[in-house]
């Protein structure tokens, strides 16, 4: 997969604590149950409403609470 440049500035690339990524996935796991399509989910999909930067970029910018709130909304 590629990024832009413009994605890859707007989006960092700061590390994110295993831990972050855990409960990420763990929330995650509760909208898809199938585990290899919430790690894609994850991993790969833009989420318009954050810039389309992925779950996975925004973990890494420190925005985890943003993230869980996200899931937390499509959820209900």
């Amino acid at each position: 997969m590629s990024v832009s440049l413009a994605t890859e500035r707007s989006c960092g690339d700061t590390q994110a604590t295993l831990a972050d990524r855990l409960a990420v996935l763990r929330v995650a796991g509760e909208v898809e149950p199938d585990p290899g399509r919430a790690l894609a989910w994850y991993q790969e999909t833009p989420i318009a409403r954050f810039g389309s930067c992925t779950a996975d970029e925004l973990v890494r910018l420190g925005r985890v609470a943003d993230v869980m709130a996200f899931l937390h909304s499509i959820a209900k």
